[in-house]
Order: structure tokens, then C-alpha cells, then sequence
């Protein structure tokens, strides 16, 4: 049987000799999580927006009217529809 080198005097479950980061590279990393997070706000918000301006049923009707007849109605779900994100995606992004 061989022995393995352990390292003495960690408390149960302390990692802190795996981590190999600098405090600077941390912060770095930190900042491009950040901003990466602000650009898929805006990605997702310009995005949406132009979901909602080009909705037929957002300009030409009242969107709060139901449709006169089945033609109106096939056109005002012509256009693009927006799909919401499954449960697990608005718990990963915290939505």
C-alpha cells in the first residue's frame, strides 16, 4: 500500500490550497462575468423590443379587443412570437 502525500493542518473541507487564483484575476474575472451579463441584458432587451414593434396586433388593433373574425386573427399571430424561457433558464438568469 502506498502512501499518499496529504497536506496538514486543513480543517474538513477547506479548499483554499486548490485555488491557484490571484486576487487580481478573480477580480478580472468578476468584471467580464459582469459586463458579459450587461450585454445579454441589452441583447435580450433589444431584442424583445423589436419583437413588440413589429407585432401586427401592437399597432394596427386594440390589443385588448378580440379579433372580428378568423382572418384578423391569423394576421395578428403572424408575426414574430415571443417564446419565454423555460422554468430552469429563468432560475439560471434569476428573472
Amino acid at each position: 500500500m502506498s502512501l499518499l502525500p496529504l497536506s496538514t493542518g486543513l480543517a474538513a473541507g477547506d479548499a483554499e490550497f486548490m485555488s491557484k487564483a490571484s486576487p487580481q484575476s478573480r477580480a478580472v474575472r468578476q468584471i467580464v462575468r459582469n459586463l458579459s451579463a450587461i450585454v445579454a441584458e441589452c441583447s435580450y432587451a433589444q431584442r424583445r423590443m423589436a419583437e413588440l414593434r413589429t407585432a401586427p396586433d401592437r399597432s394596427l388593433f386594440n390589443p385588448d379587443a378580440p379579433p372580428e373574425d378568423y382572418a384578423e386573427f391569423l394576421y395578428r399571430t403572424s408575426g414574430v412570437l415571443h417564446h419565454e424561457p423555460s422554468a430552469r433558464a429563468r432560475a439560471r438568469s434569476g428573472r
